[in-house]
């Protein structure tokens, strides 16, 4: 068996929970499944336990990594289900599995497994979506190239070229309010704040204030998030302005863009792009 199979293997028993009961059960018996009595030997000869705690201590090594890149929607998650169970769950799912054979980082593999966990949650926690798009957002805009410029530009914008939105800039639409999405965390019980508070220590995190919103926004939030060095802003902006910017996607110069907007939006949407051109918020398209 080559040594790739020889890993993969060891890979599986280490985050496969059922692989990982059957081998501390009967060793000799997986190992003949699946061809490897000889090259395991070892394993089976007074080493076995040490797979249980590698497990674990990698385990601990990568929740706090998750948690320090998505605290809000790991603390939520957590409160909802009173236990680390979605947590643990990510350890033995084809998300983490696959990042073994792909060029996906664990934190990437990670944000898309809560990415589809948080839907399950909704009935207890209905902001949990529109927490976890807005984390991951500041997530992607961090790992994204910073913008070496300075904050503005002192060059008109060229009406005729293409334009795109810059990596530091991102359009979101939310359904429950950023500002108090961002500090929301669903009640504890006495027994879960004992087991969660330690979490909140590996990061370095206090405890969240206890706002909860019940009711969905009359209309969606339209928000331009924009991240120049460490600097956050979540700018709140109309549809129109929503719109003209999610236009420009490469293949529309500005002129291009307001050709189909209404006279009486035309100057506030000129402004607006100029605005956008001037704050780095949009570049040229370069083929």
């Amino acid at each position: 068996m080559s040594l790739r199979d020889q890993y993969q293997f060891l890979f599986n028993v280490t985050y496969d929970n059922a692989l990982r009961e059957r081998f501390l059960s009967q060793p000799q018996n997986l190992l003949k499944e699946q061809g490897l009595a000889e090259e395991f030997r070892p394993l089976t000869q007074g080493r076995i336990n040490r797979i249980r705690v590698e497990s674990l201590a990698r385990r601990g090594a990568y929740l706090k990594t998750f948690f320090s890149c998505f605290p809000k929607t790991t603390f939520v998650l957590t409160s909802a289900c009173r236990s680390l169970e979605p947590l643990s769950s990510f350890f033995a799912s084809p998300h983490f599995l696959n990042c073994f054979s792909s060029n996906e980082s664990f934190v990437d593999a990670f944000n898309s497994f809560l990415a589809q966990q948080v839907r399950r949650y909704t009935s207890k926690v209905p902001s949990l979506p529109d927490l976890h798009s807005y984390e991951a957002a500041l997530y992607l805009l961090r790992t994204r190239p910073h913008d070496e410029g300075g904050l503005t530009r002192e060059v008109p914008m060229d009406l005729t070229r293409c334009l795109v939105q810059a990596p530091h800039a991102l359009l979101r639409r939310f359904t429950y309010p950023i500002t108090e999405i961002v500090e929301y965390i669903d009640y504890f019980t006495a027994s879960s704040w004992y087991h969660l508070a330690p979490l909140y220590a590996a990061v370095d995190e206090c405890m969240p204030t206890l706002v909860i919103p019940h009711e969905a926004l009359s209309d969606p939030l339209l928000a331009l998030l924009t991240l120049q060095g460490k600097e956050l802003r979540v700018l709140k902006i109309k549809a129109s302005q929503y719109d003209v910017l999610a236009g420009c996607d490469g293949t529309r110069s500005c002129h291009q863009l307001l050709e189909a907007v209404e006279s009486a939006d035309l100057p506030r949407l000129t402004a607006w792009l100029d605005y956008c051109w001037q704050k780095r918020i949009l570049d040229y398209f370069e083929e």
